[in-house]
């Protein structure tokens, strides 16, 4: 991970999609944290919970907007609710200098 942020410098947006589409592997929160705790990376983490109601309880990163200023949860409402192009944002905390 390091040597990824390393060699861009200017990555601003990083996407992590949580569970992936098609395999459903979930990032596990310890994973999107050291992400988010990473001092090479100094851009926003935008975590798409797409399929989130079909992860097992308590899998959701929607937990960490409370500790990380640069993450942001979206889920949408197409896959379980049949709702095509709605984004829902769970939280999103940017500041703006």
């Amino acid at each position: 991970m390091d040597k990824s942020f390393i060699s861009h410098p200017d990555l601003k947006l990083l996407f992590i999609c949580s569970p992936g589409n098609p395999t459903g592997t979930l990032i596990p929160l310890d994973v999107i944290k050291r992400v988010l705790e990473n001092t090479n990376f100094k851009g926003v983490v935008v975590v798409d919970e797409a399929y989130i109601d079909f992860a097992e309880s308590g899998s959701s990163a929607a937990s960490l907007v409370n500790e990380y200023a640069n993450v942001c949860v979206t889920q949408t409402l197409s896959k379980s609710f049949g709702l095509a192009a709605i984004r829902y944002v769970q939280s999103c905390d940017i500041t703006m200098s």
